[in-house]
């Protein structure tokens, strides 16, 4: 081409230089003597020294080889000449550095490839007396090249070599029965599941005709069917056939035979993978029937220890029952009065009878309802044909043929039962009937811990409620009883105070009494409100409050106050929830306002305070708060604390009109 030139000539002395090194490449050479040798070749070639340098995680360069001009190994200095080489072939491309000057050096660089990145440089610098040649720059980039292919070599030789420790670590580890076969039926592979299973080690069949070892007589006529649809369909092959283990056993195996290319798309061998189902077979059923009840078990347990609603456990047994006994429906079923009563439901599909709520007497019944409540023992019909009774004459309408029932106790007796139905012709299993009883306990505990939830709720709201009246009453006393003779001997002595002014010394003696039967006074009244404040039993929460409010060293906002009167223990809670938060605001705080607001739906009222003070309040502690949020958790509600530092006070309690309600 005009105006182009194109370097075709390669000196001997070059080809030599790369040939040497292109061998060792061909040969699977470690890296570093490729780049050794490469060093060395260059020292020869161009008669100066070179270095070959890689790039670290931080993109510093190391030298990792060296020699020098006279062929003897030499380690270069990283001095700026070099540094600022590097930094250019670091842009993908070998460059020449002339002399800058008299007496400086020439150098030359090309870089290092490894997965398209420039992983390190190859690097020549003639002597001032001796600068590099012409071609160094090609020398350098073909001996460069040689290296990067060493270090692709390398890397594919590594992916190679794990590719293959993994695979031979998956055959022999792995639980399926591995065996690979040639084109004439012998062993190829024998992996570990493969000896356990049979009995035959590995070195014992590896080369040998599988016929008549593990292959029996009568089934060879199908082994050589298999192994030539292996080798000709080349697509995975399952089927089930017989082993035979060491000591003469019969193994039945599932089986999945597949061809296995080599380069040239060859088939040379066929891998069968394979699972023992003799015994397994049954064992994993029993395994998953057993894992299938403890899960729904565990399912149902949660619940009951969250302390679900009983009617989600009903509804929950139900269908975890059903499900797992095969049934097509499933109830939870309670005795009340003579009655029974539906009130948990599951079903397949549609429900054909007994939905949630339907009840049905239990005189006049052989039906599962009716045997269950008289004996209080699991109980079961495999034929509803001739079954007395109205609930076992619906189950015969929507097509049930079979059921079984187990009973859930409470306290000794029957509370009511979980029964399961099928509309199959054959009857559900023997064991459904304990398998059934298990939930059933499930359901007896839910109940108990409900009762026994809700009695302790009953009693700590009695309690609450008992601690109130008796407040009410002391304060009543107090105001009635002493308070009231306590004015009247304060009017009797200033009475007599004014008739005695012609006697300053017993004045002065009765006006002293005065003030210390007033402060007497004071601190009764204090007493008093404290028990039980009366502004709240005689006008109402609203008026409470805003005494409260008037006493705060700061302005306080009141909003939401229902107009009706709350339930007596509810309004006691609301009123000291304030009194405690903000008593709090004022001595510990340091708040300068804070807002009280209610809100009220039909069945609850919420209280919240919240002050601007400094925060880092908590329930802990001998906190008066705590012992609120255990006033507040007895009837029913909850109390919550918000109150990061510096970011002000948040006191919310939360109640049921219901005292005891959840």
């Amino acid at each position: 081409m005009e105006g182009a030139t194109v370097e075709l000539y390669v000196p001997p002395a070059e080809q030599r230089a790369l040939w040497r090194v292109a061998m060792l490449v061909a040969r699977a050479a470690p890296l570093e003597q490729v780049l050794a040798a490469a060093c060395e070749e260059a020292a020869a070639l161009l008669g100066a020294a070179a270095s070959a340098y890689r790039f670290d995680s931080d993109d510093e360069p190391v030298t990792v080889a060296g020699c020098g001009a006279g062929g003897t190994p030499r380690v270069e200095e990283l001095d700026d000449d070099v540094s600022r080489v590097l930094a250019l072939v670091r842009r993908r491309q070998a460059v020449v550095e002339p002399a800058a000057g008299p007496g400086e050096r020439t150098l030359a660089g090309a870089p290092i490839f490894a997965d398209d990145r420039v992983w390190g440089a190859l690097v020549a610098w003639g002597e001032p007396a001796r600068p590099l040649a012409q071609h160094a720059k090609r020398g350098l980039t073909e001996l460069a090249e040689l290296a990067s292919q060493s270090l692709a070599n390398e890397r594919s030789e590594r992916l190679l070599r794990e590719e293959r420790d993994f695979a031979d670590a998956v055959v022999d580890l792995s639980p399926t029965l591995i065996c690979v076969f040639d084109r004439e039926g012998r062993i190829v592979r024998f992996n570990r599941a493969c000896e356990e299973a049979t009995g035959w080690r590995a070195d014992e069949v590896v080369g040998r005709d599988a016929r008549g070892l593990i292959i029996q007589h009568e089934e060879v006529e199908l082994f050589d069917r298999i192994l030539d649809e292996a080798f000709t369909a080349r697509q995975p092959h399952p089927v089930r056939g017989p082993w035979l283990t060491r000591d003469g056993g019969r193994l039945t195996i599932d089986f999945t035979n597949r061809a296995l290319e080599d380069a040239d798309g060859a088939v040379r061998y066929f891998v069968s993978a394979g699972l023992d189902v003799t015994e397994r077979e049954r064992a994993t059923a029993e395994i998953v029937r057993l894992a299938s009840e403890q899960a729904a078990l565990r399912r149902v347990a949660t619940l009951v220890a969250r302390s679900a609603e009983p009617e989600l456990v009903f509804e929950a047994v139900a269908e975890e029952a059903g499900k797992l006994l095969g049934a097509e429906s499933a109830g939870t079923i309670r005795f009340d009065d003579g009655m029974a009563t539906t009130v948990g439901r599951w079903s397949a599909g549609e429900v054909r009878a007994f939905p949630t709520g339907a009840a049905v007497p239990l005189s006049d019944s052989d039906g599962l309802t009716a045997v269950v409540a008289r004996t209080g023992k699991p109980a079961r019909i495999d034929d509803y044909s001739g079954v007395r009774g109205e609930a076992a004459t619906v189950m015969r309408e929507a097509g049930y043929r079979s059921g079984v029932g187990a009973p859930i106790v409470v306290g000794g007796r029957p509370w009511g039962m979980v029964l399961v139905a099928s509309t199959r012709a054959e009857p559900l299993g023997a064991d459904a009937e304990r398998r059934l009883g298990d939930f059933a306990e499930l359901v007896a505990l839910a109940l108990e811990g409900a009762q026994a939830r809700t009695d302790l709720l009953d009693s700590r709201a009695r309690i609450v409620s008992a601690g109130d009246a008796e407040r009410r009453r002391l304060e009543r006393n107090l105001h009635d009883g002493a308070q009231q003779r306590l004015v009247s001997l304060s009017l009797q002595l200033r009475l007599a105070q004014a008739r005695l002014r012609s006697d300053p010394e017993a004045a002065e003696l009765l006006a002293g009494a005065a003030d210390e039967l007033h402060l007497a006074l004071e601190e009764l009244r204090e007493l008093a409100r404290g028990l039980h404040p009366a502004v709240l039993t005689d006008r109402g929460l609203l008026p409470a409050l805003e005494a409260l409010a008037s006493r705060a060293p700061f302005p306080v906002a009141i909003a939401g106050v229902p107009d009706e009167r709350l339930p007596d223990s509810v309004e006691a809670a609301v009123y000291y929830v304030v009194s405690e938060a903000l008593t709090n605001a004022a001595k510990h705080a340091s708040a300068s306002r804070a807002t009280v607001s209610l809100d009220s739906t039909d069945g609850a009222v919420a209280v919240e305070i919240a002050d601007d003070g400094v925060g880092g309040a908590t329930l802990g502690g001998g906190s008066g708060l705590r012992g609120l949020a255990d006033r507040i958790e007895a009837l029913g509600g909850r109390l919550t604390l918000t109150s990061p530092p510096g970011g002000g006070t948040r006191v919310r309690a939360e109640l049921p009109l219901r005292p005891g309600a959840r």
